[in-house]
């Protein structure tokens, strides 16, 4: 079957929630930032339209095509936007604007590639050379002195006050912060790395020491069914967010439905923090008392 792959090059322009390239096949589909699309795509000042654009395949051929006059798609550096009268021809090389994005047409084996290429020494820019170490004099393997290394005055660490093996920080490197992708997108390692990094962070912040007092005489279960209508138990929304976000990672994390529907656990979470962001906290509220039920049956 023959695809072509669409990827985002102007990735900081990219809307947080959306996917930064699709695979389309021979079956084609629809590009925009509504739910209904293959590819649910908007750049952060929400530009793209509901259906953006169309991409279609025939006779061996891929082409795009605007979705009607007001779906402004410009090809390579033209200044005028495509016709969405007629579909015209896109190759691999090609470059498409749609919105502030920028998007390159590539072969989907190379762009396999390209993701499967860790980051390498040109990812990591201009490296401040350390030579703190330069005036160090190695000796041979074998070779003994009898120089007291202490008492040699360029190697005299301590009065430098130089922490050249990191010892200031041995707390750090004993119970290091969890390392987190921030430049790829969500999925389950990388939410859980997030939550546990933020956890530790508030607890450090808030430096919680109060403890159980056990004075409090027992709630009647009215007293608690009324409370829980009324009064919040937490005003910290961070706290609140995790634990929401906690919750629903455990839920959605599938293999059955990973396998079925691949990405599926990005996508899923993805579209329901993008709902709540918008002010529609519908779907997650559904979610959400679906697991406390599920929970408290297997009880």
């Amino acid at each position: 079957m023959q695809e072509i792959c669409l990827k985002i090059k102007n990735v900081q322009s990219l809307d947080g929630f959306s996917n930064h390239h699709y695979i389309f096949n021979e079956n084609g589909g629809s590009i925009g930032s509504g739910n209904d699309n293959v590819w649910i795509l908007n750049d952060k000042n929400k530009t793209i339209r509901n259906v953006q654009a169309l991409i279609n395949f025939e006779e061996g051929i891929f082409g795009i095509k605007p979705y009607d006059r007001e779906c402004k798609v410009f090809l390579n550096d033209s200044f005028s936007p495509l016709s969405y009268s007629y579909e015209t021809q896109i190759n691999v090389g090609d470059c498409l604007r749609i919105g502030d994005l920028e998007i390159e047409i590539m072969n989907p084996q190379a762009f396999a590639e390209e993701i499967n290429q860790f980051q390498t020494l040109d990812d990591l820019g201009d490296l401040k050379p350390y030579d703190k170490l330069d005036h160090i004099d190695i000796q041979p393997k074998g070779v003994e002195t009898s120089s007291n290394l202490l008492e040699e005055e360029n190697l005299n660490l301590l009065e430098q006050n130089d922490d050249v093996l990191g010892l200031n920080q041995i707390n750090d490197i004993i119970n290091p912060l969890p390392s987190i992708n921030n430049n790829y997108f969500i999925n389950y390692t990388n939410l859980q790395k997030m939550i546990l990094k933020k956890t530790k962070i508030l607890q450090e912040q808030l430096s919680l020491t109060q403890s159980l007092k056990l004075k409090q005489d027992k709630l009647k279960m009215l007293d608690l069914e009324q409370r829980l209508e009324h009064f919040p138990l937490l005003e910290n929304k961070e706290i609140l967010n995790l634990l929401v976000l906690s919750l629903l990672a455990e839920a959605l994390q599938n293999p059955t439905l990973q396998a079925i529907y691949p990405d599926f656990f990005e996508k899923s979470i993805s579209e329901i923090l993008e709902e709540c962001i918008n002010g529609n906290a519908e779907l997650l509220q559904k979610i959400l008392l679906n697991i406390l039920q599920m929970r408290c049956e297997n009880k």
